[in-house]
């Protein structure tokens, strides 16, 4: 859920609604500048939590990115085979409940687009031995619970970022 209110002409005042992992939903607020930089880039986001994926396409969308949305692996692998335009980045939760991982996903993209830059999300630590997230790179990592300002923080990074 989200409302927008003008505190000047030149900011706005979005107010969200958020789902932590683990805990109830909660508002926060985030506040950027209206003249600031939109994106034209495309973006799947994969993510089994509805109300998180609603918020993150809300925020990404309201930055001008074109945002495609998956609550799964095969909604992604079919939206995947039917675009109609490139994607320049996946943004994706690490466990889903459909037997592939993020980093399955993104290594299956990456043999359509060996470019594709990659996010991935979860509620665990990165950098752990023995897991997925051993070697992800913490530039490519948004750890849950995560505010709207980080996320639109680390997609530009990563976008901008080399490859």
């Amino acid at each position: 859920m989200e409302a927008t209110t003008a505190e000047s002409p030149q900011e706005k005042r979005t107010m969200n609604m958020t789902k932590e992992v683990g805990q109830s939903p909660r508002l926060t607020e985030e506040r950027w500048s209206k003249t600031g930089k939109t994106a034209a880039e495309t973006i799947m986001v994969v993510e089994d939590e509805p109300d998180l994926l609603d918020l993150v396409v809300q925020v990404l969308e309201g930055r001008g990115y074109t945002v495609l949305g998956a609550s799964s692996v095969k909604q992604a692998l079919e939206q995947w085979s039917q675009r109609d335009r490139d994607i320049d980045l996946l943004l994706t939760d690490m466990t889903m409940p459909d037997g592939m991982t993020g980093c399955e996903l993104a290594e299956r993209l990456r043999i359509d687009a060996p470019n594709l830059r990659v996010i991935y999300s979860s509620g665990h630590t990165v950098g752990v031995p023995g897991t997925e997230l051993a070697h992800v790179d913490e530039r490519q990592f948004l750890a849950k619970p995560y505010r709207p300002s980080k996320l639109l923080e680390i997609v530009r990074n990563c976008l901008d970022g080399p490859l």
